[in-house]
């Protein structure tokens, strides 16, 4: 199903047929409160509280309320104000506020105020003020502000023996 430029969707349901609704978005629009959609390839959409869907290969779009979403190879834009979301291979995006999330290999990302995340192989991402994260094998990245966080670099020692554990990151407090 193709959406035309400037459509709204407003509280999207998903069908009660088993399969997803497929939304496929070229450019622009927005699309409101959609439940349980797979949507793919959105362009500089704003999505806004969508919950538990699967948003395939996104670009520059604003993402926000997120909850329960599999967000797959977001590049540019932000996700702001997610909770219970796994972002997998996110570049050059913005995550803001995520809570509960699993944020996996992002790569130029600025990471901002997560909470209670797993943040694995971030890649020259800047992490500002998390609160008990667990971040697994940074590398290159600033990381301000942390509280009670854990962090494993076990994997990117043995990949990068030159850099030995806290040589890989610079934290600042």
């Amino acid at each position: 199903m193709v959406v035309p430029q400037e459509v709204n969707l407003h509280n999207a349901q998903r069908n009660t047929a088993p399969t997803y609704r497929i939304i496929t978005v070229r450019r622009g629009g927005q699309i409101i409160a959609p439940q349980g959609w797979l949507l793919t390839n959105p362009t500089g959409c704003h999505i806004i509280n969508p919950q538990f869907c699967t948003i395939l290969d996104p670009e520059d779009c604003t993402i926000i309320d997120a909850i329960g979403c599999d967000i797959r190879a977001p590049q540019g834009g932000i996700i702001t104000d997610s909770t219970r979301c796994d972002v997998h291979k996110p570049k050059n995006c913005a995550i803001v506020n995520a809570r509960f999330c699993n944020i996996s290999e992002p790569v130029h990302c600025p990471i901002s105020n997560p909470a209670n995340c797993q943040i694995k192989k971030p890649r020259d991402s800047n992490i500002v003020d998390p609160v008990s994260c667990h971040v697994h094998e940074p590398w290159m990245c600033i990381i301000t502000g942390a509280q009670d966080c854990n962090y494993d670099f076990s994997q990117c020692e043995q990949d990068h023996p030159e850099c030995q554990g806290l040589g890989v990151c610079i934290f600042a407090l």
